[in-house]
């Protein structure tokens, strides 16, 4: 099992709930790409 992939993944999986619910919260208006 490799610790740095494990820690990638949730890093990426928080950054795409993190958007959700940036959009959920100001649908009228789109978040930048970070």
């Amino acid at each position: 099992m490799n610790v740095n992939y494990v820690i990638k993944l949730w890093e990426v999986h928080v950054d795409n709930v993190n958007k959700r619910v940036y959009r959920q919260s100001y649908p009228d208006e789109q978040p930048a790409q970070m």
